[in-house]
């Protein structure tokens, strides 16, 4: 049987949500200048991901569902992420090929 979501749970998510994203944009705002870019992109990235798990677990209720249906929604996921990143190794190696012809 599942869990009730309580309001503390909730209340929980929310801070982190809010701290995250607070972290986030500061990040964003106060980049050195002189520290590579990519590495900001990579922080980016992984607080995305965070955010993005507590919000499927929590308000999607994810965290209180049985294994095989998680994987049943998380396996679709999984392949349309390695959908779009093909497309866009695709895209750019179209955009070298027509820069290398000269079009």
């Amino acid at each position: 049987m599942a869990q009730a979501i309580s309001i503390r749970s909730v209340m929980i998510v929310f801070w982190v949500l809010f701290i995250v994203t607070i972290v986030e944009v500061a990040m964003a705002i106060y980049w050195p200048e002189e520290l590579p870019k990519g590495i900001l992109d990579f922080f980016l990235v992984l607080f995305t991901l965070v955010k993005a798990y507590f919000i499927v677990a929590e308000f999607m209720h994810l965290k209180y569902e049985l294994r095989p249906l998680i994987i049943m929604v998380l396996s679709p996921l999984i392949l349309f992420i390695w959908f779009i990143l093909a497309f866009v190794i695709d895209g750019t190696w179209w955009g070298y090929l027509k820069q290398w012809i000269g079009l």
